[in-house]
């Protein structure tokens, strides 16, 4: 059985406790002072009283803070509200530590003479609290459960870090010079203006809010071409070369369509460049450039150290303004479509399928999608925490306490990379550990429990929106089951011809995995041929990795043929490798904004 972590190690990395700053008293602070014996004295009558008063103080802040405030930790709107409340809920949450930053910066050097040590100590309290020093609101004890693997961040809060979204800037559409101009930057490698960085940004927000989950991409015409680009991942060169052997984004007659599938930036040193160019192309040829959101377009991924978005390349290209411009990013990540299908024949996504029967498209439609990507609501091999589960057959706990069928219980925690699970049933202290399965309709230990078909649906639409952006697929039945990266499924090609055959599709497009020539064929049968591929477009990935001989990178080109589907003539482009610039990068002149 996999080492279990102790309630202090769950956290990891992903829960950073701000450090708690000693608190000084200075004569600003505790008034005039007495001198020479009597200020002796006075001290050495007080000082067991002033410790226990002050602790009893903090006691007592923390009770009316929690009941003032409410639970800074509950994030979760009630079932009944709207997703326009729950929203706005949030949003004024993410607020509040703004507001109150702005009262009070210093403690006041006069007014203090007549308040007590306790009334001044709890000034100080909430002076450290207003500028986010140190918050008496969460102790130890109160960290949320969170665990993490090589891939998925399964924290119950979003982030420690206060990336709130940026309010998107008053729009001003750029002209077309404008945009020429910022193209021309861009493909130089050459970071535009940082206020045509927000705009660009911003424009893009715009365009996609207005898209649906599934965006619908009609069959090309005769002459036309439609490349879908895999990963790309900050890998500037591999996007210049694709636009050198391909041409850029044209629409009309004749003219060629891009589908970017996913994972933009992160690893790669050149994600803000390679994410500015693909946004600027996208306004230039609105109907001639698609999006998808991938697992790394996720702040729970950017914020991770070994992918660097956030507190490296953004600084590097924006200085001053990157947590603010990543803001607009993460906005902007929100918006993306997660599905588009071509020509009603081929589904385009990142990641892969859930392992819940009969998804279709309208459930895809379904999801909210403008809000980070709820791993925590999946986080026990696509269950949240805690949930409701009840006994199929009788069970024995670790010390043999015999567990029937029927008992009630509750999901409590993953077990590593086993696929197990450790649940808490009623009447027994000790954990039973069981096989997860990864969807109610296959469990074979445990029965999911919901209060109602609404609750049903909801962990639903998060398990497909999970699956949608992280799921990979397997060759062999046995394999099958919850994804061992902590996130998605491992799904068979049973699965991807149920999806077709429900949806009416022919092929299903993803990418989100390297592949040593950059595109792999998954999944076939003797009646419908070709089901299931992969397409990656970073090479050397991650970041020069077995540079000269990484893995190479592809595309894979769609036209129209008479006589013949649209998924019989795909094809993938022939195979590249281009070197990773380390050098490029060390002499890039830093923003003059740092």
């Amino acid at each position: 059985m996999a080492e279990r972590k102790s309630p202090a190690g769950r956290g990891g990395d992903s829960k950073k406790k701000s450090p708690k700053l000693p608190i000084t008293p200075t004569k600003a602070a505790i008034g005039s002072q007495t001198t020479g014996d009597d200020n002796t004295e006075s001290s050495g009558k007080t000082s067991s009283k002033g410790a226990s008063s002050r602790q009893s103080s903090r006691q007592s802040s923390r009770q009316s803070s929690r009941s003032s405030r409410g639970s800074r930790g509950s994030r979760t709107a009630s079932p009944q509200s709207s997703p326009k409340l729950r929203d706005d809920q949030d949003h004024s949450e993410r607020l509040a530590p703004r507001a109150r930053r702005v009262s009070l910066k210093v403690l006041p050097s006069e007014g203090l003479e007549g308040l007590g040590e306790e009334e001044i100590f709890l000034m100080i309290l909430d002076l450290l609290e207003r500028n986010d020093e140190f918050n008496s609101l969460h102790s130890d004890e109160e960290s949320t459960y969170s665990e993490s693997d090589e891939e998925a961040e399964m924290g119950e809060s979003e982030s420690d870090e206060d990336y709130s979204d940026e309010g998107v800037p008053d729009h001003r559409p750029l002209s077309d010079w404008e945009l020429e101009a910022a193209w021309n930057e861009l493909r130089n490698r050459k970071v535009p203006p940082l206020d045509v960085c927000k705009q660009i940004i911003s424009s893009a927000i715009r365009l996609h809010e207005k898209e649906q989950n599934v965006v619908f991409v009609p069959k090309p015409e005769a002459g036309e071409r439609i490349i879908v680009v895999g990963d790309l991942h900050g890998h500037f060169s591999d996007l210049m070369h694709i636009f050198t052997e391909h041409g850029e984004p044209q629409a009309g007659p004749g003219g060629i369509k891009y589908i970017f599938n996913g994972d933009f930036v992160d690893r790669g040193a050149w994600g803000p460049e390679v994410l500015l160019a693909i946004y600027c192309l996208k306004i230039r040829c609105p109907d001639a450039v698609f999006l998808n959101r991938g697992n790394h377009e996720d702040q729970a991924q950017n914020l991770k150290p070994d992918n660097g978005f956030v507190h490296g390349h953004c600084t590097r290209a924006f200085g001053a303004e990157a947590q603010r411009i990543y803001s607009l990013c993460k906005t902007s990540f929100k918006q993306l479509p997660l599905c588009h299908v071509i020509g009603n024949e081929v589904a385009v996504i990142h990641g892969g399928l859930p392992l819940d029967c009969g998804i279709k498209l309208s459930l895809i439609k379904a999801i909210d999608r403008r809000h980070h990507v709820p791993l925590h609501q999946c986080c026990i091999w696509g269950y949240p925490r805690f949930q409701k589960v009840v006994a199929c057959r009788d069970l024995v706990t670790d010390e043999g306490e015999q567990v029937w069928k029927g008992t009630k219980g509750k999901l409590t925690e993953r077990v590593g990379k086993s696929q197990i699970a450790a649940v808490r049933f009623e009447g027994h202290d000790d954990e039973v550990y069981v096989r997860i399965s990864g969807a109610p309709e296959l469990e074979k230990d445990l029965e999911i429990v919901y209060s109602s078909k609404q609750e049903r649906k909801k962990h639903l639409l998060n398990r497909l929106f999970v699956a949608l952006l992280w799921s990979d697929p397997v060759a062999s039945k046995e394999s099958v089951g919850p994804n061992k990266r902590g996130a998605g499924s491992y799904f068979d090609a049973r699965t991807t011809q149920e999806f077709l055959r429900l949806n009416k599709l022919s092929l299903l497009l993803r990418s989100h995995e390297k592949r040593s020539k950059g595109f792999l064929e998954e999944h076939q049968s003797s009646r419908m041929g070709l089901m299931a591929a992969t397409v990656f477009s970073a090479s050397n990935y991650p970041t020069g990795a077995g540079e000269p001989c990484g893995n190479k990178a592809a595309v894979v080109v769609l036209r129209q043929e008479d006589g013949k589907t649209l998924a019989s003539t795909m094809v993938s482009s022939t195979p590249w490798r281009e070197a990773y610039d380390d050098i490029a990068y060390t002499l890039q002149t830093v923003s003059p904004e740092m």
